[in-house]
């Protein structure tokens, strides 16, 4: 499938912003902002633009995706509308509890990414969530034991982060989980306070060859 999307000039990778709210409170995005009342003008079914792109790849997103109640019924026509495809699911997993993943597994859903960029109370503060990372950790772990997979944590690679990259990389091999890191950048709201810097290069260079040797290791 995917060499017929690229011979066909077609996207492979669709992402569905089901809502714009948000319920954290992070520094370097916006979300938070929106106007509940948004919720009115929510798309109810994605299922027609899923079958007109037919794409691998389709990402659930918002916002914080887990506030639509209706998200299972969402992900379920979808899921049905094409035969061929991987869905992933971005939370920043305050909302997310071992029933709500079952529910969304059996939906459709075959991938969990939720954030996650620090393992102690910084992580509350950045998100706004009150013991955010021990929720974390605690439910993926229900999740593992429930025989849920397909669990992956986002971590955003910053400047005040950088000595949490490998414990969350160490932590998620212990619960079975995968890592994806990206490099944080301002372009969402002009916040520069994360933003690597001249006087970090080093250590962005240690931990990469650290994150490496790590690799090939397993």
């Amino acid at each position: 499938k995917y060499a017929w999307l690229n011979a066909r000039r077609k996207p492979v990778l669709v992402n569905f912003e089901v809502t714009l709210r948000c319920n954290a409170r992070c520094g370097f995005s916006d979300y938070w902002k929106t106007d509940p009342s948004a919720r009115d003008t929510e798309l109810e079914s994605y299922a027609e633009a899923g079958r007109f792109f037919d794409p691998m790849l389709y990402t659930f997103t918002g916002g914080e995706p887990l506030l639509r109640r209706d998200l299972e019924e969402i992900v379920r026509t979808v899921a049905a509308a094409v035969r061929l495809k991987y869905i992933i699911l971005l939370t920043h997993g305050g909302m997310l509890t071992i029933d709500r993943a079952r529910s969304l597994w059996d939906a459709g859903v075959d991938q969990f990414n939720i954030s996650l960029d620090y393992l102690d109370e910084r992580h509350h503060a950045a998100r706004g969530i009150p013991g955010l990372a021990r929720r974390i950790l605690a439910t993926v772990e229900g999740m593992r034991a429930a025989g849920i997979g397909g669990i992956r944590f986002n971590t955003v690679v910053k400047r005040d982060n950088l000595d949490e990259i490998m414990p969350i990389v160490r932590r998620a091999t212990e619960l079975g989980c995968g890592v994806n890191l990206s490099v944080y950048t301002d372009s969402k709201n002009g916040n520069r306070d994360h933003l690597l810097k001249q006087d970090t290069v080093r250590q962005v260079e240690e931990l990469v060859a650290e994150l490496l040797s790590f690799k090939r290791s397993r």
